[in-house]
């Protein structure tokens, strides 16, 4: 009996662990801080333990013999995936490569560093944000985007555009367990911005599927709300950033494994916000699958799971998918789900994870997302058509 061990729990985390449920000769554990996450319903046993807990997390596999061990859709967990994993006999990337690419310090750093990409930075801690001369320093360098060093979805991510947003630094504050923010240079995008997944092994990206993330524009927080594939961009653009993207996972020393990437095009050049060893979320490796066939979910466990593995998922006939996250742009109490007649011949997936009566967040962060559309069309045009103005077709009805 194998016995595998996933680090989170939360609905953006749950289909990996659907692969092993009816499984016979497969136990799933699973851990985490929030005990009431859904996954650990699929489980055999939880645990309320932190996914950066190393050491608890230790003392855990070593009592049950875990023996393999999972990190999806999170940054968090996945130095503790890495040095545990190694423990265990399994795949694992070298630790400075996993720091590099889910420390935004250090991930901007290396990239001027190395030559890959330049742009301006500061790293930010409480003590920082009360000095004048610091916050004069912010000041000289807008539009900044403020953010913690790790963590994602859209946590805390916040603009400065002006002296009267420089408040705004103190919600980043909020979500950053270390205490430490990193204030960047904003850039103005052409076109959608780049999202997706990949798989990387010997020095070459074997897989990288590319769509469009959509994205409140116009809020203070910009959050992400939905994505689309394929990409509307050229496959020039789409070319160039898939070898910047290919460079910078060489130079880090990441060796194999699946890759989630958020890209702008700047300039008329593409511009690597984020490069992360894992699977995305918001479902996006389920999203790919019906898109082109290719299971980066089964390649993701596989590659933590079989040390012999070696990537060999093929495209097959593509299809125009996106996913869009249901949520409130208000707070409040939730009543009702409208969806206005023109969407529903596109939806063949849809997920509610609260019930009437529950508490609603307004949308600010992935994590305030209230369920999922998957969405499926007949070409690029409708599937733009219907995705630029699907904001429209959706109403959270709150009490």
């Amino acid at each position: 009996m194998k016995k595998y061990l996933f680090l989170g729990a939360s609905w953006a985390q749950i289909t990996p662990l659907k692969y092993f449920k009816d499984s016979s000769n497969i136990e799933i554990y699973t851990l985490d801080n929030q005990p009431d996450n859904p996954g650990h319903l699929l489980a055999k046993e939880s645990f309320n333990i932190s996914t950066n807990d190393v050491s608890e997390i230790r003392k855990l596999v070593q009592k049950i013999g875990i023996d393999a061990i999972f990190c999806f859709a999170s940054d968090i967990g996945q130095l503790s995936q890495s040095i545990l994993s190694r423990e265990i006999g399994q795949h694992s990337n070298p630790l400075d490569s996993i720091e590099i690419l889910t420390n935004k310090l250090k991930f901007r750093k290396f990239l001027i560093e190395k030559g890959i990409q330049s742009s301006f930075y500061m790293k930010l801690s409480e003590e920082d944000a009360k000095d004048k001369k610091f916050l004069n320093q912010l000041l000289s360098n807008l539009p900044l985007v403020v953010k913690p060093v790790q963590g994602g979805g859209s946590k805390g991510v916040n603009f400065i555009f002006n002296e009267n947003d420089l408040h705004l630094i103190y919600d980043s504050f909020k979500y950053s367990p270390s205490g430490t923010l990193i204030a960047e240079e904003y850039f103005v995008k052409q076109g959608k911005q780049i999202c997706g997944d990949g798989f990387f092994e010997d020095s070459k990206l074997k897989n990288f599927t590319t769509g469009d993330g959509y994205f409140y524009e116009n809020g203070l927080n910009k959050a992400p709300y939905a994505e689309s594939f394929p990409s509307s961009h050229s496959k020039d653009i789409l070319g160039e950033a898939k070898r910047i993207v290919e460079r910078i996972l060489n130079i880090s020393g990441y060796k194999k494994g699946p890759i989630n990437f958020d890209i702008i095009i700047s300039n008329g050049k593409p511009f690597v916000i984020e490069v992360a060893p894992r699977s995305g979320g918001n479902y996006i490796p389920d999203v790919i699958k019906k898109h082109n066939g290719v299971d980066l979910l089964l390649a993701n466990l596989s590659t933590y799971s079989d040390p012999t593995y070696s990537f060999k998922e093929k495209k097959k006939k593509m299809q125009y998918i996106s996913s869009f996250m249901i949520h409130s742009n208000h707070d409040g109490v939730f009543k009702s789900l409208q969806i206005k007649d023109n969407l529903i011949p596109y939806i063949y997936d849809k997920i509610l994870y609260i019930k009437k009566g529950d508490l609603v967040h307004k949308f600010t962060q992935g994590s305030y997302a209230i369920g999922n559309l998957k969405l499926k069309f007949p070409n690029h045009e409708r599937q733009q058509e219907i995705m630029n103005n699907i904001t429209d077709s959706i109403q959270v009805r709150l009490d």
